[in-house]
């Protein structure tokens, strides 16, 4: 999706495009953010599980989101 006033970087995405990455594994999530926010200029939400990713989408919209494969209470 482009966004109006946002050109894409080299990468093909545009700056300020919205993430939610989840991941149970806070160093993981934290990680994953700092580069997408340092390298691609990304807005990006943490959540550690499924309870909080869905908090998240309740207030607010993503045009990704990026989702832990397994994890514990809600996958």
């Amino acid at each position: 999706m482009t966004h109006p006033n946002r050109s894409a970087t080299a990468t093909g995405v545009p700056p300020g495009t919205r993430i939610l990455c989840v991941d149970d594994e806070s160093m993981i999530g934290e990680l994953v953010a700092q580069i997408l926010r340092s390298q691609l200029r990304c807005t990006v939400t943490t959540a550690k599980n499924g309870e909080e990713a869905l908090a998240a989408l309740a207030d607010l919209d993503f045009d990704v989101i990026l989702v832990d494969y397994v994890m514990p209470n809600m996958d």
